[in-house]
């Protein structure tokens, strides 16, 4: 299993607000099962930025599209997996 790593965008370090955005595509390798996934983070326009898009490959072939939001849901082809209001741990 191989993954690239996001981008980051920092500001306000010395004026204003300080803001962590995380930005790019990160794309996820199993040679092994043949499968292929990324993320784009701060995909959407007219979302916050927060929100994420991506797709899942096998062989090629798209098998799943999963959209999320970092701080809070994970959804693989609209069916929800993670949501942190559901979860018995307390992340932050």
């Amino acid at each position: 299993m191989r993954w690239g790593f996001n981008s980051d965008s920092l500001t306000g370090m010395f004026v204003g607000t300080p803001l962590r955005q995380v930005k790019g595509r990160v794309t996820f390798t199993d040679d092994a099962n043949g499968l292929v996934g990324y993320f784009d983070y701060g995909a959407y326009t007219f979302k916050k930025q927060d929100f994420c898009w991506g797709e899942i490959h096998h062989n090629g072939k798209k098998v799943s599209e999963v959209t999320a939001n970092y701080m809070g849901f994970m959804d693989f082809d609209e069916v929800r997996y993670w949501d942190v209001r559901e979860s018995d741990r307390i992340w932050f």
